[in-house]
């Protein structure tokens, strides 16, 4: 049996110049080592997975943030699960 990642999501106004949308996961989670690569694309942090799984989702996003002057951060959380910040200008 796989692993199901459960997603939740949430958007804000900071109170500055940007809205600030989060999203957080409860799958395998990201090794710090690999932070820097996540973004790159046909990353796969588990390359042994056959399925679901291109490596081009958060390259994706990333491009799609940059290209509205944004940023896109995300943390590790212990023990699973990843939590993703992005910052758009309004």
């Amino acid at each position: 049996m796989t692993a199901q990642s459960v997603w939740e999501t949430d958007a804000v106004a900071t109170g500055t110049d940007c809205v600030e949308g989060m999203t957080t996961d409860t799958g395998i989670g990201i090794e710090e080592d690999k932070i820097d690569y996540i973004f790159e694309r046909f990353y796969r942090i588990d390359p042994s997975r056959k399925s679901g799984n291109s490596g081009l989702g958060l390259s994706i996003c990333r491009a799609i943030v940059t290209a509205h002057a944004g940023t896109i951060k995300v943390k590790k959380l212990i023990p699973n699960g990843s939590h993703f910040i992005i910052e758009l200008p309004q």
